[in-house]
């Protein structure tokens, strides 16, 4: 029995001390505090987690928490939005104050939308924004065409030709008519072409759903895609960078075109596969096609030719290339692009500056085709006093290219090579252009002939580009902005039709056609901000404008025919001696704009936006001239919750959004609305009506 009394005592007293540990292994430690920031304000809203667990809890409106611990050694994890995360081991404190220093804002966090600048972290709707970095990680001469993989939803199609601008679909093809983007530069509405040199760019914004592009109303269906330039920065040394670049661009794509026997053959298959028995001027009527020596005069043989005979342009002769001409090979060289930026940016305590200038010398893959682009920019920003500020922004560009540059059409170079059969020679007997004009060749030009014949051929654009700004600080936290933007351009083309008697549809006369446009478009807009933040944790943002657009085209231009020379110059429009016809045309279209956006924050991790838009245009009718467009979103930033600390050393940014949004097209054409007016017979007319993208 005593022996059985100590066995009971011995258990439990083991499970006493087994208790004892169990309880002091689940004790609790209060843990509390406050987080402040530099200057000694609370921070309300700061997600306090213990680290390795889902356990945490936010300051109050007093920046004070309160946090259970079980472990002496847990980590404690301080995060806010736009300020450093902090970890502090517990060990054996029960009071821990925090000061959270502020986190540099870098441009990559900060989003140009539309008139205005967010947060990266802030934003409600499909805005992607690409840096200058990531723009140069391609060599791409169009900046346009850099947006190549960079931004998704977005499809860019290149051109083939030096100097072309490329086509860009925000998520797929929105609207009929013109389907592409407002283009919007440091607030002017242009299209970029290939005349703003990649090195000028800050960063570019592609505003891709409605409930973001719905702020520009019946512009937006298409996307927005906003560019933003460089500037200096404030106490910045003047920074001087010169980059030089260099490179070839081939045509690697190439189809694997039909030799002559080749050929020869798939035409004899033809005839198999009507039932008929084979009958061509060229290859006989044999069982198989025989490959002549000739092929003008048609299907002729060696000694049946007198080469004697010959008479430019009345009587040619063509021999045939029995191997086959390789219509590609011709056409297409090694293009050579040379590239040179210099810059010299910096700013004192009150201004800032930047300067630069870019020259582009860009050989295309077609012979005979070249783009030159002389690119000058000055940006500056002065600070006069505590509430008026000022800045402009200047962009000169003079474009010289020459050749053929006709891109992605049946009649273009390219389209021509495949067509042209591989048994016609380049060049026939005497060494002028061979061509289509032997029997049963078609119609195909010859390529090489296309792009000799328009080696002269010119175009000269110098376009100025730019935008004016005062800003005044109304009171703290609201300022009133004025922008000007200009955008003119002059474009002056020249081309040469010159004779192609080896063509089998042949044109017989030389002459001129000459072109001059000027565009000039002017934006006024005038927005009210108002920015505030109220006891820490709500963040509001408020914006009013109203905006005024006026675009003026005009064009003149004439042709000529009949010149006894072809020297380019000689060949000017006075000296043609027949077909005197000359051409003028112009338009005119305006916009006037009011428009709103509210946008509130809560504690850095919900978000709401409201837009809109209401848009007058002169494209409609009176009856149909204004559209109202609105927009709602909003966000909630996951990662910024307590229970998502954990995941901060590996995730940036996790963020649900849901917007809705209405935006529009209006172009449709100046004047389709008037069935009766416009300056060409040819144009067709159309009810006006908006166009709405959701």
């Amino acid at each position: 029995m005593e022996k059985n009394h100590f066995k009971g005592f011995l258990t439990f007293l083991l499970f006493a001390v087994f208790m004892a540990f169990s309880l002091g292994s689940y004790a609790q430690t209060q843990i509390s505090g406050k987080v402040t920031d530099l200057e000694g304000a609370t921070v309300p809203g700061v997600s306090i987690a213990i680290k390795g667990t889902a356990q945490g809890t936010i300051t109050n409106l007093d920046g004070e928490f309160n946090l259970s611990v079980a472990d002496d050694a847990a980590v404690l994890v301080f995060s806010y939005i736009g300020m450093l995360t902090q970890e502090i081991a517990v060990g054996n404190q029960t009071t821990i104050d925090v000061v959270l220093s502020p986190d540099v804002i870098g441009v990559d966090e900060v989003v140009v939308v539309g008139y205005g600048t967010r947060m990266k972290e802030e934003l409600t709707g499909a805005i992607s924004t690409i840096s200058a970095e990531k723009l140069a990680t391609t060599s791409e001469t169009s900046v346009v065409s850099r947006l190549q993989g960079q931004v998704a939803g977005v499809t860019v199609t290149s051109s083939n030709t030096p100097g072309g601008n490329a086509t860009i679909r925000i998520r797929g093809v929105g609207t009929i008519n013109d389907p592409n983007p407002l283009y919007i530069i440091d607030g002017v509405p242009a299209s970029p072409g290939n005349n703003i040199a990649p090195e000028d760019i800050e960063s570019i914004s592609v505003l891709k759903d409605a409930s973001s592009a719905a702020i520009y109303g019946t512009r937006g269906a298409n996307g927005v895609i906003i560019i933003t330039t460089k500037r200096g920065r404030l106490n910045q040394e003047a920074t001087v960078t010169f980059s030089a670049r260099t490179g070839v661009s081939n045509a690697i794509n190439q189809y694997d075109l039909l030799n002559t026997q080749e050929y020869a053959d798939a035409v004899w298959l033809s005839f198999a596969n009507r039932g008929v028995a084979p009958s061509h001027v060229q290859y006989g009527s044999g069982s198989s096609p025989v490959i002549p020596d000739y092929i003008l005069p048609g299907g002729a043989m060696n000694g049946q030719v007198d080469e004697s005979t010959y008479d430019y342009p009345g009587t040619v002769i063509f021999k045939a290339n029995k191997q086959g001409t390789n219509w590609y090979d011709e056409i297409y060289q090694t293009g050579i692009v040379q590239e040179y930026n210099l810059s010299v940016s910096g700013g004192g305590n009150k201004g800032t500056y930047s300067f630069s200038g870019n020259y582009l010398d860009e050989d295309g893959m077609l012979k005979h085709t070249n783009f030159k682009r002389y690119t000058f920019r000055m940006n500056a920003d002065a600070k006069f006093n505590k509430w008026f500020k000022a800045g402009e922004s200047l962009q000169v560009i003079y474009i010289d290219q020459h050749g053929n540059l006709s891109d992605n059409g049946e009649g273009t170079v390219v389209s021509q090579a495949y067509r042209a059969q591989p048994i016609i020679p380049v060049y026939d007997i005497k060494g002028n252009f061979a061509g289509s004009k032997a029997p049963e060749m078609g119609n195909a030009s010859n390529p090489l002939s296309m792009l000799y014949r328009a080696k002269n051929n010119e175009g000269k654009w110098v376009r100025i580009l730019g935008s004016v700004f005062g800003e005044i600080t109304l009171m703290d936290g609201l300022t009133a902005k004025s922008l000007l933007g200009y955008n003119f351009g002059q474009w002056n083309s020249k081309s040469y039709l010159l004779p192609t008697y080896e063509h089998s549809e042949p044109n017989m006369v030389n002459g001129v056609n000459a072109s001059s446009n000027y565009s000039l478009q002017w934006n006024w807009s005038n927005t009210i901000n108002y920015n505030a933040t109220f006891n820490k944790i709500h963040k509001i943002n408020v914006i009013l404008g109203a905006e005024s657009i006026q675009n003026t085209w005009q064009s003149l231009g004439g042709s000529r025919r009949q010149y006894f020379s072809e020297s380019p110059e000689y060949m000017q429009l006075d000296s043609g001696e027949s077909n005197k016809e000359n051409f003028g045309t112009g338009s005119e279209w305006s916009l006037f704009s009011v428009f709103g956006r509210a946008n509130y924050g809560l504690m850095g991790k919900y978000f709401l936006e409201a837009t809109v838009r209401r848009d007058g245009s002169s494209r409609f009718s009176a009856a149909n001239r204004y559209g109202t467009f609105p927009a709602a979103s909003a966000a909630w930033a996951i990662s910024e919750e307590s229970f998502m600390a954990e995941t901060h050393n590996w995730l940036d940014l996790l963020k649900v959004r849901v917007g809705w949004g209405v935006s529009g097209n209006d172009r449709i054409g100046n004047y389709n609305s008037y069935s009766t007016f416009g300056t060409s017979t040819y144009k067709s007319s159309y009810s006006s009506f908006f166009y709405f993208r959701f």
